[in-house]
């Protein structure tokens, strides 16, 4: 009888418990210490936000929110879908890279990664960074450089055995972006190697070719299993723009299903 005791108070425990309390990743942090960029936490718990501070979080389903300060409340957040908490562990180690210029790279960041460019959209190449390309069949690809932006020219090569002469283009002063040249189609994990003429250095960028999709998540993620990390900063920073809560106290409403 004892045991059958127990076990009822346990079910009602659970069964009052909410049924968003579940992993929460931050993807930005300003002025909240407790709580840096890549920290994973418990979505039922209470937290607090100060006054001008701001943390920008991400349920399980890839649902962002932005909370400015003051505020203190249960976030919640919610489960489902092909991403889960594993989701969050992929997009956390995207998190913890360091940005270029960034002084105060994210706890978790080390000496060996990378600094990856701040992207003016998901779908911007960086021509002065080797490593993965995400883009999207059937559309035009668009290059991107980094301050300071002179006159030169650019050329690509594939990286095959057969590769053929160069192809290479004028990129104007003070112009960022750059479509990628027609006579160069991009395959799904071919290598370009691309060289600015105001640069001594080469640069390899591997495509890859987005599934298609009309899941903003799916796209994400599939941007951090392919090793898009700037592009994958570069969505996610919009995705924590779109849903804003400020200036609450004691909320108990999970702030992300408003």
């Amino acid at each position: 009888m004892k045991t059958v005791t127990i076990l009822l108070a346990l079910f009602a425990v659970l069964a009052i418990s909410p049924a968003w309390a579940n992993k929460i990743l931050v993807l930005e942090s300003d002025g909240v210490n407790d709580f840096a960029a890549g920290r994973t936490f418990d979505g039922g718990k209470t937290i607090s936000v100060p006054a001008a501070a701001r943390l920008v979080l991400m349920d399980e389903r890839g649902v962002a929110v932005t909370i400015k300060g003051p505020y203190t409340g249960v976030p919640g957040g919610g489960s489902g879908g092909a991403t889960g908490p594993s989701f969050l562990d992929r997009l956390a180690a995207i998190v913890k890279s360091p940005t270029a210029g960034d002084s105060h790279p994210a706890p978790g960041a080390t000496r060996s990664m990378t600094p990856v460019a701040v992207l003016p959209n998901m779908w911007a190449l960086d021509v002065t960074a080797t490593g993965s390309a995400c883009v999207r069949r059937g559309e035009d690809a668009v290059l991107w450089r980094p301050q300071p932006r002179p006159a030169t020219s650019i050329s690509f090569t594939r990286r095959t055995a057969n590769a053929g002469a160069p192809v290479t283009k004028p990129w104007r002063i003070n112009d960022p972006t750059l479509p990628w040249p027609n006579e160069l189609p991009l395959d799904e994990g071919t290598s370009y190697v691309v060289t600015l003429d105001t640069s001594t250095t080469q640069h390899i960028l591997t495509v890859h070719v987005a599934p298609t999709t009309d899941s903003e998540t799916a796209t994400l993620d599939w941007m951090a299993s392919a090793g898009c990390t700037a592009q994958a900063k570069a969505l996610l920073s919009d995705m924590g723009q779109r849903k804003i809560v400020e200036g609450r106290t004691v909320s108990s409403a999970g702030i992300f299903e408003q």
